[in-house]
């Protein structure tokens, strides 16, 4: 079923600007690492308000908008609940409405796929949803997930007042949990180094199948792809296991070009990944990542891109009862161009899971780079034997850069073969040693004692700025206001 609806004048009216700059500049001195002491105990500051699910309370809409179907009211009578089409052609605008909720059902594509190649556009496959600020949608179960084909767009532009949400029908009746439904995916033509049959990795007929879903790849040969734009939004409660290494998780994204915009996102409570990246060249800004179960951003398939200002916090042990249960950067791909070249800057890192592999995990063919970030893990408890190790880097063609970081963990590597890499490894400025960090994720006196690294000429993407972490200071904070669980 097809739904097209004309929201030309939404499109318009949509925007979202910021801008953070500064100045910094590079350390030479590397300090030895021995073994950190616990953060101290921080000085409390006010908890942000965080955003609300939409609760039982009010009263369902009576009906839904044209090009959803009613599905009944849920949560205690308080939300009608719209279903999505299973395909969407043209436009279709998610209006604000009170007491409505939309549905995801099963595999709802936006548009059909258009391949690999650019310049073939055909207005016929194309979808574009445009969703309004505040707008809430949920999935019922494992395999209920929106998937944007090459070609197609979606324009989720929330505001911080009024966030969009992806949520579970648990969590809009009070009891969300990881695992509820599956998630986001983004597709998009960008390169790829990891091609179905003999194609040649960056070619138009190079794509890869994606985990979790029916017909769907990603993949072409356009690095300035646009699948759309994302701005404060939310995904919580997801994340599917079809089986060992076949799962979804909160954002998937597949070939995602550069011309995609997506800042001010929250992974919320994944039963699988928080993002990952398959390959593409997309940029992402203002990430938050809460209590993934396996990595918080892991990425593969030779992605070139990268992401500025990030909060990742990680205190609530793998749902899965095992120890060694993902790291926060797991970054892997195969040894072929398009190189693996994952970058972030500006992240700050704070977790006590003990199932935790490690804070960062380099495999297979990547060169990983790490700038002005602050990462904190606390020391293991004496049953667990890897959640206090900064770094596990192993394989051919992997190496890592460290400019201007704080680490805090009792050991800085899991083995010999890392151990030779990190000491390799350029780490100008990079300092391990105590935390100082409050209980609202801002630097201390410690964190604020490194000088930052000039990124820009690195990477055009990011913004030189003259602090390490996500935030300059307590008055900083972008995330306060429109995220949720950091309170």
């Amino acid at each position: 079923m097809s739904s097209s609806h004309n929201a030309k004048t939404l499109l318009m009216t949509f925007a979202a600007a910021f801008a953070l700059s500064g100045c910094g500049g590079g350390a030479d001195k590397v300090v030895s690492p021995g073994t950190p002491s616990n953060p101290p105990a921080p000085t409390p500051t006010p908890s942000p308000t965080p955003t609300p699910t939409p609760s039982p309370g009010g009263s369902a809409a009576e009906s839904c908008p044209d090009g959803t179907v009613n599905q009944g009211t849920i949560a205690s009578d308080s939300l009608r609940a719209c279903r999505l089409p299973s395909e969407i052609l043209g436009d279709l605008t998610l209006r604000n409405i009170d007491g409505v909720a939309y549905q995801i059902q099963g595999q709802v594509n936006v548009g059909q796929d258009q391949l690999g190649d650019s310049a073939v556009n055909d207005a016929s496959k194309r979808g574009r949803l445009l969703i309004e600020p505040g707008v809430t949608l949920f999935g019922s179960s494992g395999p209920d997930v929106l998937l944007v084909q090459r070609g197609s767009q979606i324009h989720a532009l929330g505001t911080r007042e009024q966030p969009i949400v992806f949520t579970s029908r648990n969590d809009l009746e009070g009891n969300g949990a990881k695992f509820d439904w599956a998630g986001v995916v983004l597709m998009g033509r960008a390169p790829i180094n990891n091609c179905i049959g003999g194609a040649t990795p960056g070619a138009a007929d190079c794509q890869g199948a994606v985990e979790g879903t029916s017909n769907a790849y990603g993949g072409g040969n356009d690095p300035t792809d646009s699948s759309g734009e994302m701005s404060y939004v939310q995904i919580r409660y997801s994340g599917y296991v079809l089986g060992a290494g076949n799962e979804l998780q909160s954002l998937t994204l597949v070939g995602v070009g550069s011309g995609t915009k997506i800042d001010h996102f929250q992974s919320h409570y994944s039963g699988d990944d928080g993002i990952e990246i398959f390959g593409g060249t997309v940029n992402l800004s203002h990430i938050v990542i809460t209590e993934a179960d396996d990595d918080s951003l892991d990425t593969d398939w030779g992605w070139s891109g990268g992401v500025q200002y990030g909060l990742v916090v990680r205190k609530t042990p793998s749902v899965k009862g095992v120890a060694d249960s993902g790291s926060i950067f797991e970054w892997s791909a195969l040894d072929q161009t398009p190189t693996s070249t994952p970058k972030v800057s500006n992240f700050t890192v704070y977790t006590t899971d003990p199932t935790l592999d490690s804070l960062v995990k380099v495999n297979q063919g990547t060169n990983a780079y790490v700038w002005n970030s602050v990462l904190v893990t606390a020391p293991a408890s004496a049953n667990q034997k890897q959640a206090d190790v900064c770094f596990d880097i192993t394989g051919t063609g992997t190496g890592i850069e460290l400019l201007s970081n704080h680490f805090t963990c009792d050991k800085r590597d899991k083995n010999s073969e890392t151990t030779a890499k990190v000491d390799a490894a350029t780490k100008t400025g990079t300092v391990f040693g105590a935390s100082t960090l409050t209980s609202a994720y801002i630097n201390g006196q410690n964190e604020n004692a490194v000088t930052p690294a000039a990124v820009n000429a690195k990477h055009g993407f990011f913004d030189d700025v003259d602090y390490i972490g996500a935030a300059k200071d307590a008055n900083d904070a972008w995330w306060q206001g429109w995220t949720v669980g950091l309170e």
